[in-house]
């Protein structure tokens, strides 16, 4: 439990520091590919502390993969 809180804040304290360029964006998908995984493994703690539920973290994902593509011009 521990572990999963401080990942988290971690977490959010990179993605508030996060910008648009092409490393931020993946660094934002495989942030939000741990959440996914922290679902699995402690998903009563992911739900108190707030993550989004693991349909809208797939959104997300998706949203920044279209935002890579859209920067590699396709």
């Amino acid at each position: 439990r521990d572990k999963f809180l401080a990942a988290v804040r971690k977490d959010q304290y990179r993605l508030g520091l996060l910008g648009n360029s092409r490393g931020d964006i993946q660094k934002r998908i495989r942030i939000f590919q741990s959440w996914m995984t922290w679902w699995r493994k402690v998903p009563n703690q992911c739900r108190m502390n707030g993550l989004p539920p693991v349909a809208q973290i797939k959104e997300m994902i998706a949203e920044q993969r279209d935002a890579l593509r859209r920067m590699s011009g396709g």
